[in-house]
């Protein structure tokens, strides 16, 4: 395949990448594609609280954003009248991500998955944290209009191995096809995304070096 410009959507197998996220805005807006009623998130929190090494590492490994930065993003202009939302954070992170949730037109309704980490070799992960030492991240869900569940068998807690540096468990994306079909819900939005992903449309910086999307701050408001 050949290098495509940048802004462009390319197609890998049958998943699409995208770097210009108000592109995607515009073509929902003039129906030239369908919105999307399934959308993962997994922001680039940014710790105020964090000095040194602990901040340093996340921002060596990807760009940071601000709440308030995250929360401008068009993600409601993506979204169908029915739509799910999955957004991961961090416990410090907890009000910071409903505000998100809400800023893009989602009601807050339950944790939809909870990450107990640990190392490769099984044991117990322990992290960073302010008064406990941190071993899980949650996954939240949002909610526009009505997304009934197709399956009552998929479990809160996913247990597995901490890889990369804020790379979540792959497990998460079978347990959503349990709960939304893609037979059902084929019109998905991967955000902050790693890598192309089957039938998904994903958008991130890390994707692919050539395709790198713009986390830059939008607007002169001050963010949070």
């Amino acid at each position: 395949m050949g290098r495509k410009r940048k802004g462009a959507l390319s197609e890998v197998a049958t998943s699409e990448v995208t770097t210009d996220l108000y592109s995607l805005v515009a073509q929902v807006g003039n129906a030239k594609r369908n919105p999307f009623s399934l959308i993962v998130a997994d922001p680039p929190w940014f710790y105020t609280g964090w000095k040194g090494k602990h901040q340093g590492a996340a921002s060596a490994a990807y760009s940071l954003m601000k709440t308030g930065d995250i929360i401008r993003l068009p993600v409601g202009a993506l979204a169908a009248p029915d739509c799910a939302l999955v957004l991961w954070g961090t416990w410090p992170k907890l009000n910071d991500a409903i505000s998100v949730m809400e800023g893009w037109g989602f009601r807050y309704v339950t944790a939809l998955f909870v990450w107990n980490k640990t190392y490769e070799k099984g044991t117990a992960y322990c992290g960073l944290g302010s008064y406990t030492r941190s071993g899980t991240e949650f996954c939240l869900l949002g909610l526009r209009g009505r997304m009934p569940r197709h399956s009552t068998n998929v479990k809160q807690v996913i247990t597995s191995p901490v890889t990369k540096h804020s790379r979540k468990p792959e497990e998460i994306f079978s347990e959503l096809d349990l709960l939304w079909p893609a037979s059902k819900h084929p019109h998905r939005l991967e955000l902050f995304s790693r890598e192309p992903r089957e039938g998904w449309v994903t958008w991130g910086n890390q994707v692919k070096d050539e395709q790198a999307a713009d986390f830059s701050p939008i607007g002169d408001t001050p963010a949070p």
